[in-house]
C-alpha cells in the first residue's frame, strides 16, 4: 500500500463511511518511498466526513491520530494494531472522538497518562478494550474508582496482578457498559476490577475479592471477544485477518 493510492481512495470516495485496511507486517511503510503512512490516512479522515468506523494499522506515529481527532468527528468505532509513538496519541483519540463508542487497540505503546486524563469520556463509550499495550494495574484500578457505572476488568494468563509490581503493564484490559453490573461467568483469568479497593476477602460462591479485584472461575468469556496469550489473539471488532493478509474493505 503506498500513501498515493490512499490518498486516492480518499478524494474519490468522500461518501465513504467504513475504511479498514490490514497490513500483514507490523510497522509497515509506504513500500514505494518508505515514508510513514500517516499523511494518507490524515487524508482518508479530512476527506470521508461521514467516516463511522476506521480500522487501520503500519507505519504511523501519534500524527495520523491527532488527524483523526481534529477531523472524524463522527466515528464511531476505531481499531488499532502497532501503531502510534506515546501516549499522547491515544490522547488526541479519545479528547477529540466526539461520537466514538467502541475503541480496540492492540500492541501500541498507549498506556496510563492518556486513560486517566480522559476517564470521563469512557463513560460516553460502549467499549475499550487493549492488549499487549502499556497499561498499568495500578490505573486500572484508578480507572475503577473513577468509573464505579462501569465494568473493568483485567485478562491476565500470567496469575494475578497481585504478584507482580502495580506499576507493571497488564496483557489486557476491557472497560465496557452493562446494564446487568459485573458478570459471574468469567474464567479464572479474568479479574474483576472494584472500585472499593478494599483487601477483606469474601466468597458469594462463585468469586473472591481480594486487592479490589474479583477473581471468578466459572462460565466462559464474552461472546464477542477471543482470549488468548498471543500477541495476535483477536479480539472483538478484529479477526485473523489482521494477520493473514492484506487488503482493504470499502463501504460506502
Amino acid at each position: 500500500m503506498t500513501n498515493d493510492a490512499l490518498v486516492t481512495i480518499a478524494r474519490n470516495r468522500p461518501n465513504m463511511i467504513r475504511f479498514r485496511l490490514c497490513i500483514i507486517e507490523p510497522q509497515t511503510p509506504d513500500y514505494s518511498t518508505l515514508e510513514r503512512l500517516d499523511a494518507s490516512f490524515g487524508a482518508i479522515v479530512q476527506h470521508c466526513k461521514e467516516l463511522r468506523k476506521l480500522s487501520l494499522s503500519g507505519l504511523l506515529t501519534d500524527r495520523v491520530f491527532e488527524y483523526i481527532g481534529v477531523h472524524a468527528k463522527k466515528l464511531e468505532i476505531l481499531s488499532l494494531a502497532f501503531a502510534g509513538d506515546s501516549d499522547l496519541g491515544l490522547h488526541y483519540v479519545l479528547s477529540g472522538c466526539e461520537s466514538l463508542r467502541k475503541l480496540e487497540i492492540r500492541d501500541c505503546p498507549f498506556g496510563d497518562e492518556a486513560l486517566l486524563a480522559n476517564a470521563a469520556k469512557l463513560e460516553t463509550m460502549r467499549s475499550l478494550w487493549m492488549s499487549n499495550c502499556s497499561v498499568s494495574f495500578e490505573a486500572c484500578k484508578l480507572l475503577a474508582q473513577k468509573l464505579p457505572e462501569l465494568n473493568v476488568e483485567v485478562i491476565d494468563e500470567r496469575g494475578h496482578p497481585d504478584t507482580s509490581p502495580e506499576s507493571c503493564p497488564v496483557e489486557k484490559l476491557y472497560i465496557y457498559r452493562t446494564v446487568s453490573r459485573r458478570r459471574f461467568d468469567t474464567p479464572g483469568f479474568v479479574w474483576i476490577v472494584a472500585e472499593d479497593a478494599s483487601s477483606t476477602p469474601y466468597s458469594n460462591g462463585c468469586s473472591t475479592r481480594y486487592g479490589g479485584v474479583e477473581a471468578h472461575d466459572l462460565g466462559t468469556c464474552p461472546s464477542d471477544i477471543s482470549l488468548g496469550a498471543r500477541a495476535g489473539a483477536s479480539t472483538s471488532g478484529y479477526d485473523n485477518s489482521w494477520n493473514r493478509s492484506s487488503r482493504v474493505n470499502l463501504s460506502n
